[in-house]
């Protein structure tokens, strides 16, 4: 049981780390596809319950 935990706790830190990955550099490359991006996050966040950051004050 709890080698599954882990392994579900691992996929969503690394979920987590590549949107935010994705987030940054989209910042910098293309501004308008920030909302795009949020609402991907804000699905998958719905979908499987992943925590995803919606502190997007930093990039406006």
């Amino acid at each position: 049981m709890e080698v599954e935990e882990g392994r579900l706790v691992y996929k969503k830190l690394l979920g987590l780390l590549y949107s935010r990955f994705l987030l940054m550099r989209t910042a910098r490359e293309k501004p308008f596809a920030l909302q795009i991006l949020f609402t991907q996050c804000h699905l998958i966040q719905k979908s499987k319950k992943i925590f995803c950051s919606s502190n997007h004050s930093n990039f406006t």
